[in-house]
């Protein structure tokens, strides 16, 4: 916190770059961040933020099918500091799916970041999407990070001792007049207030997400029906910490809502609830979730369709009520400051029909990032 009050630009890193404050439900492999760096004004550096993932989903029942992710993201930038206030960066994004050797993806990443306020940034462009939202994977699927890895539009965040919020919108297809095919974008806003927090390690967060899901467009003549679809979420969250082996122990409990606002799903289910509820725990390097799942009538637009209420191949195929136990382990270990490795392994037991499905995989992450020079310092000489 000295740092913060010796210098604002500081806190824009914070705001923009800092590392992430997981939630309970955020489990998944760990996204190498940079520790708290000071850039001067003028500053240019070079970054390179790179995954390579292995991900084997071994679905066997009604709502998702197997499939597997084999892949490697590089997303080389340049990033310009031009003041305390303000910040631009630059570069593409690169994928490529193992055996799809003809078939990169290069994505245009362009973005620009200033502080409004102390504690209040404002990106727009390619912003701070994903896991970066704290939502939980019922509500917005970690997947999407390598399906849809960048997320274009324009984001604010804030933050202090109490509070984080981040409020976002994501353009996903733009439409012109004539165009034969809907506009849809995605807004959300992932909130916690700390409610309790004391220096015996105890901590009382109350979380609020909602992701809205808008398909549609007066300027557009398509043939599916628009939607405008609701999911909401929020509950409590508790932790302990201690100088002990187990140096964390969590339980959390959400109720989520869903709610298709023009009435334009074909089951003819518009409206749901669930439940989720789990406790965690946590060494240096390896973490364990066990939850319980309860829907009715459930749907996400964003989610995990693996806690959905519906089949996502079989054609009307509707599962009114859902119960499952889910269980979520990890190790991970960083190699070097920048580079992280981890193993996730995912069950789902579907209580109502005795059904086990899992997953499991692994990552290396890179995230380096170098000082070119100051522009600034140019003018000096």
């Amino acid at each position: 916190m000295v740092l913060l009050k010796r210098k604002p630009g500081v806190l824009l890193i914070l705001l923009l770059l800092g590392p992430m404050l997981h939630s309970q439900q955020l489990f998944w492999h760990p996204v190498v961040q940079d520790d708290t760096v000071i850039r001067d004004a003028g500053d240019l550096t070079f970054k390179m933020a790179s995954s390579f993932y292995f991900i084997n989903n071994e679905f066997f029942g009604d709502v998702v099918e197997g499939y597997t992710l084999p892949t490697y993201q590089l997303e080389p930038t340049l990033v310009y500091y031009a003041s305390d206030m303000f910040r631009i960066r630059g570069g593409v994004h690169l994928q490529q799916f193992f055996g799809k050797n003809e078939n990169m993806k290069v994505r245009p990443v362009i973005a620009a970041s200033i502080l409004f306020y102390k504690n209040l940034s404002l990106t727009m462009g390619a912003i701070n999407g994903h896991l970066n939202h704290r939502l939980s994977d019922a509500m917005f699927h970690y997947e999407r990070s390598i399906n849809y890895p960048i997320e274009n539009g324009f984001q604010f965040k804030y933050s202090d001792d109490n509070w984080w919020a981040d409020a976002w919108m994501s353009w996903e297809q733009y439409i012109e007049i004539g165009d034969s095919i809907p506009e849809i974008f995605t807004v959300g806003v992932s909130a916690r207030r700390t409610l309790i927090k004391s220096d015996a390690g105890f901590k009382m967060d109350l979380p609020f997400q909602t992701v809205v899901m808008h398909r549609g467009g007066q300027i557009s003549d398509f043939e599916e029906d628009g939607t405008s679809f609701l999911n909401l979420s929020s509950g409590l969250e508790i932790e302990k910490r201690q100088k002990a082996y187990i140096n964390k122990v969590g339980w959390f409990g959400y109720f989520l809502y869903y709610n298709d606002l023009k009435e334009a799903n074909a089951l003819g289910f518009n409206v749901g609830h669930a439940i989720y509820t789990g406790v965690v725990l946590e060494t240096l390097q390896n973490s364990l979730m066990l939850g319980y799942w309860n829907a009715d009538d459930f749907l996400s637009s964003r989610g995990n369709p693996m806690f959905n209420s519906v089949s996502t191949f079989i054609e009307n195929a509707w599962f009114g009520n859902r119960s499952m136990i889910t269980g979520k382990l990890m190790w991970h270990k960083k190699i070097v400051p920048d580079v992280n490795f981890s193993v996730l392994l995912d069950g789902f037991y579907d209580i109502n029909i005795s059904q086990f499905d899992y997953a499991y995989g692994f990552r290396i992450g890179f995230t380096p990032e170098f000082f070119i020079t100051n522009i600034l310092s140019f003018g000096a000489y």
